[in-house]
């Protein structure tokens, strides 16, 4: 009989599902020892399986219990997460505020823009202009007797 079928029937035995004219103790040492683990496993599942009960007169220690739990606020970092993310923003506003306020303001009311220094041509025959429009904007023509390049 093969270990197998050894265990399986001294289970059937331990659970009381042996056929007739089977039973009785194991014979060896480890057929034994298989059926003292069977029963330890049996305890334990009879011991797990009980059910804890509250009774009236700790049903008011257990709801304490919980709402203590719920009303107590966990320690963490949330509220210091918080603040950085908060101020990381208010930076970030801050910094781009700032930076478009000197992008709007740098050229406005001063009167400088685009200034042509100098201007000449090498192409012959050819005349050169230069022009600033209102806003600041520098343009410079050359004109060619057959056509103009700008």
């Amino acid at each position: 009989m093969s270990e197998r079928q050894w265990q399986q029937r001294i289970a059937r035995e331990f659970d009381g599902e042996a056929p007739e004219g089977c039973g009785g103790e194991p014979g060896n040492a480890e057929e034994q020892a298989y059926l003292e683990r069977l029963r330890q496993l049996r305890e334990g599942v009879r011991n797990a399986a009980s059910t804890e009960v509250i009774e009236d007169a700790q049903f008011r220690s257990f709801m304490d219990g919980i709402r203590e739990g719920i009303e107590t606020p966990r320690p963490g970092h949330r509220r210091l997460w918080a603040y950085v993310s908060l101020s990381a923003a208010a930076l970030i506003v801050a910094a781009s505020t700032y930076i478009t306020y000197l992008a709007v303001t740098s050229d406005s009311g001063t009167g400088v823009g685009t200034v042509v220094e100098a201007y000449e041509s090498d192409i012959p025959g050819a005349t050169v202009d230069s022009s600033t429009s209102e806003d600041g904007t520098a343009s410079v023509w050359v004109t060619v007797p057959e056509r103009d390049i700008q």
